[in-house]
C-alpha cells in the first residue's frame, strides 16, 4: 500500500539499491496504461499494481513490464482543470491485501479485484462515497483487520462536499461506519497523497483535514484538525494548531507514524504553510511537542511529501519552497531530545517547485521527484548527495516505488516507468 504500510512511512527495506550503485541505474521498461498516472505503484511480489486517471487498473511482471492483466473502471471528464483534459478516475495508491487488490473508482464505489486475475470478487464493488459528483479519493486506503478506510476530499476543492473517513467491511462488503470532519457542513477533506495512517499497536487511525466551508470559519468542528479515530471511526482526539492562517491555510501533508528508541510514539505531519509539525501521538490533543518551519509560510505550497527512515532516524521532506531552511530535499535527524533537527540539505529545481511523495530504503538511498520536469532524484540518506537523476520525460506527482533494485515511476504521459 502506500508508503509501504499502514505507518505511511514510506521506507522501503529493499536494501540492495545503495548509493554507490543507484548510477547504473537505466531504462528497463514502459508499461501504457493511457491516463495521468498519479498513484504510486504496489508491489507484492513479482507483481506490481498500477492505477491511472482514466480508470485503468493494470497489474504488470515487475521483471519484464509484461502486462498480466487490465481492468478499466469508471473515470469521468469534469470542469476540474487540476488534471489534463480533467479527467479523474483513479488517484491513489490500490491497497494488496488477502489476493485481491482494492480501488475507489470515479462512481464512489470500492472495487475488489482478484490478484491472480483481475476479476471483481463476488459482492463487490461497495458504495464508498456519498455524493461521487462532488466528493473525490486522493488519500491512500487503508486496510487493517478485515476494514477498507476510505478518505474523501473533492476535485478544484469544489463547495458542498464531505470530507469523511468510510469503512467497509470486506467479509460483509458493506459499509459499517462513518466520520464526518465537518457533521452537517461541507469541507474538512483529507486530500493528502497518504490519507490515513494506522497504529496497529494502540487501535488509531489518523489523519490530517482541510479547511470547513460556509459559516462558522474554516476550522469550524475539525476542519483544519489532526485527528485520531478508534477503528469503529469515533473520535478519540484532535488538535487544531497554532499555524500561521491565510488564505487556504490547511493541512496539505499526511500523518507519518514514528516509532524510535527513547522516544514516545510520535507523528509527524506538514502543514501548508510549511511547519512540520510533531506530536506525542498518544497525547494528540495537547497539541504538537514541536513546530519545525521548513518552508515560507507566505506560499501555502507544502503538500506533505516526506518519508521516515528507521535506521537513520530520520525524516526526509521534500521542502516546497524557501523558508527558514530553503527549498530541496531535506533531512530532519530525531535527537534524542526527541526534537527534529536539521541534518543536511539538498537544493533541486527552483524554489517553489512541486515535489511528489519521497521514499527512502534500507540501502541508504531516498528517492523523491522534481514534479513538472519529470526528473527523479536520488540522493544519499547520509550526506544528501545526488546519486543519480532519472528523466521521465513528463510530470512526475505521484510517489515513487522502489523494488528488488527497481525504480517504478509513475508519470503524466500515462506510462509507468521502470529503471533497474
Amino acid at each position: 500500500m502506500f508508503g509501504g504500510g499502514l505507518a505511511r512511512t514510506g521506507f522501503s527495506s529493499e536494501a540492495t539499491l545503495t548509493p554507490a550503485r543507484a548510477p547504473a541505474l537505466a531504462p528497463a521498461w514502459t508499461a501504457r496504461l493511457g491516463g495521468v498516472l498519479d498513484a504510486q505503484p504496489a508491489v507484492d511480489g513479482d507483481t506490481v499494481v498500477a492505477a491511472s486517471e482514466n480508470g485503468v487498473v493494470a497489474a504488470l511482471d515487475l521483471r519484464s513490464g509484461r502486462t498480466l492483466w487490465r481492468r478499466r473502471l469508471p473515470a469521468r471528464r469534469t470542469a476540474c482543470a487540476d488534471l489534463p483534459h480533467g479527467e479523474y478516475g483513479i488517484s491513489t495508491t490500490p491497497v494488496i491485501g488477502g489476493g485481491r487488490v482494492y480501488v475507489v473508482a470515479e462512481d464512489g464505489r470500492a472495487y475488489a479485484l482478484r490478484l491472480r486475475d483481475g476479476r471483481t470478487a463476488p459482492g463487490w464493488p461497495v458504495r464508498a462515497l456519498a455524493d461521487p459528483k462532488a466528493e473525490h479519493v486522493w488519500g491512500a486506503l487503508a486496510l487493517w483487520r478485515g476494514t477498507l478506510y476510505v478518505p474523501a476530499a473533492s476535485r478544484c476543492d469544489n463547495a458542498f462536499y464531505h470530507g469523511e473517513v468510510v469503512a467497509i467491511s470486506v467479509s460483509r462488503r458493506r459499509r459499517v461506519a462513518r466520520w464526518s470532519a465537518v457533521p452537517r457542513g461541507h469541507g474538512g477533506g483529507i486530500w493528502a497523497w497518504g490519507g490515513i495512517a494506522v497504529d496497529a499497536t494502540h487501535g488509531l487511525l489518523f489523519a490530517a483535514t482541510a479547511n470547513a466551508q460556509g459559516r462558522g470559519g474554516e476550522a469550524l468542528r475539525y476542519g483544519e484538525h489532526v485527528v485520531a479515530l478508534d477503528r469503529r471511526l469515533r473520535l478519540h482526539a484532535a488538535n487544531h494548531p497554532a499555524v500561521p492562517r491565510h488564505g487556504d491555510a490547511d493541512f496539505g501533508g499526511h500523518p507519518v507514524l514514528i516509532d524510535a528508541s527513547g522516544c514516545p510514539p510520535l507523528l509527524a505531519v506538514a502543514h501548508k504553510a510549511g511547519a512540520v509539525l510533531l506530536y506525542d501521538r498518544t497525547r494528540l490533543g495537547r497539541g504538537p511537542l514541536q513546530r519545525f518551519q521548513a518552508g515560507d509560510p507566505t506560499l501555502l505550497d507544502e503538500l506533505g511529501t516526506y518519508a521516515w527512515s528507521p535506521p537513520q532516524r530520520t525524516l526526509y521532506l521534500a521542502n516546497a519552497s524557501d523558508g527558514p531552511v530553503g527549498h530541496g530535499l531535506v533531512a530532519l535527524r530525531l535527537g534524542s531530545d526527541c526534537r527534529l533537527r536539521l541534518r543536511w540539505r539538498t537544493a533541486v529545481e527552483d524554489s517553489p517547485y512541486r515535489p511528489g511523495p519521497v521514499t527512502v530504503t534500507g540501502g541508504g538511498v531516498v528517492a523523491f521527484s522534481g514534479g513538472t520536469d519529470g526528473r527523479v532524484f536520488l540522493a544519499d540518506a547520509a550526506t544528501g548527495a545526488l546519486s543519480a537523476t532519472l528523466r521521465a520525460g513528463a510530470p512526475v506527482y505521484g510517489g515513487v516505488t522502489v523494488a528488488d533494485e527497481t525504480v517504478l515511476v509513475p508519470a503524466w504521459d500515462g506510462r509507468l516507468h521502470a529503471y533497474r
